[in-house]
């Protein structure tokens, strides 16, 4: 029987699961709802989800030049 560990908080690990077979022990990561979903779409799925994401985010005001302006980037 596996048995799910998880962690973090700096011990790393997340959501694995542990299957003892005598002596030896195997340790599966387990993938996230986000590895799912990058592992079951197409690229062309992922830019239009982007493009919408990108849609949706609040306006906001442009940049004015002086900031993306070289010597700006430096102070």
């Amino acid at each position: 029987m596996a048995r799910v560990i998880e962690a973090d908080e700096s011990g790393a690990l997340t959501r694995s699961s542990v299957e003892p077979h005598g002596n030896v022990v195997i340790l599966r990561r387990e993938s996230s709802a986000a590895g799912h979903w990058w592992e079951t779409t197409t690229p062309a799925q992922r830019v239009a989800w982007l493009r919408e994401w990108i849609a949706d985010l609040p306006p906001s005001p442009a940049l004015p030049p002086e900031a993306t302006h070289r010597d700006s980037m430096y102070d």
